[in-house]
């Protein structure tokens, strides 16, 4: 964050690895190396990192900075795996934090306000395979079995859709655990992806032959969900009807990918399709400890579907 609107610093040019120690498992980077070319570089030395965010295209300095938290309630924060820092400071200079240093938990979140982050080093984990599990909860079911979820499973991630008592429950544990153990896909998952697909693709039909005028250019690839939600919403964004309309074939999506399983590296696991393009307004608040909630989170996403859904908004 910058304290003058007189101008902005980009560090997209620093973004070199400038050492991996597979022993100490350790990695020192630039603050505007992607998070993708960070994996990438880890990848041929058996590592990666313990915690994602969904987006790997960020700066691996903003992944840290944000407090980005991945999922999983035992899980720590990126910013919890930072073991130094070095930043550039207007008055103090070059300064490097070390792990026994108190101020490198504030300054690792601090957008920049300290100085500007120029290089990290990240604690790293072995690399491994992930398990991951896609349910389709009712509303009730998501909020009666939050606790049970995030005591049982390394990573939960929930997806609330507005308008429909619909709950998307993802869960993933490594490859060879006890949780995962009778979890594997299935051929049936390969033939049906296209009848997974067509509530989506049934509604973008007939969204074109009602709204011929305003329909958006077709470049003729097949898109992923991303896109075709994104597609879909082009016909209308603020149109609340539309929109309801959109997240009822999107529930049914879901429903028909029930049960299905997918094994891969972690990286490729914990970065998932949020939806498409959108603006995010992230909260945070304490809600519990370990692998018991206070019910605080679901209480406000409960409370935040009503006023989204009593008010009508899109």
């Amino acid at each position: 964050l910058s304290f003058s609107a007189d101008g902005v610093i980009k560090t997209g040019g620093l973004d070199r690895i400038l050492r991996v120690d597979p022993e100490a498992r350790t990695v020192t980077a630039e603050a505007g190396l992607r998070v993708s070319d960070l994996l990438d570089a880890l990848r041929p030395h058996g590592l990666t990192l313990e915690n994602l965010a969904s987006i790997q295209e960020q700066a691996i300095a903003g992944l840290v900075g944000v407090g980005a938290h991945g999922s999983g309630a035992r899980i720590p924060p990126i910013d919890a795996g930072v073991l130094s820092l070095t930043m550039e400071t207007p008055s103090q200079g070059t300064v490097v934090l070390g792990a026994a240093d108190p101020l490198l938990p504030l300054a690792a979140v601090g957008l920049g306000m300290f100085g500007v982050t120029t290089e990290l080093t990240l604690r790293c984990v072995p690399a491994h395979r992930l398990v991951e599990r896609t349910y389709l909860y009712t509303r009730a079911r998501a909020a009666a079995e939050c606790d049970a979820l995030l005591g049982r499973h390394r990573h939960v991630r929930y997806m609330w859709i507005p308008y429909a008592d619909a709950v998307v429950v993802v869960v993933s544990d490594p490859e060879g655990s006890a949780e995962a153990a009778g979890h594997a896909p299935t051929e049936d998952d390969a033939r049906r992806a296209a009848w997974k697909f067509r509530p989506l693709t049934d509604l973008l039909e007939t969204l074109r032959y009602e709204r011929a005028a305003g329909a958006p250019a077709d470049d003729g690839a097949t898109p992923g969900f991303g896109e075709l939600r994104d597609r879909l919403l082009s016909y209308g964004p603020l149109d609340p009807d539309l929109v309801r309309r959109v997240n009822a074939a999107e529930a049914e999506f879901w429903r028909r990918c029930d049960g299905s399983v997918r094994v891969a590296p972690s990286d490729r696991v914990l970065q998932f399709d949020c939806g498409g393009e959108q603006w995010v307004l992230e909260h945070c608040f304490a809600t519990g400890t370990g692998g018991r909630t206070d019910g605080t989170d679901v209480k406000y996403v409960t409370e935040l579907l009503h006023a989204i859904e009593s008010s009508g908004l899109p």
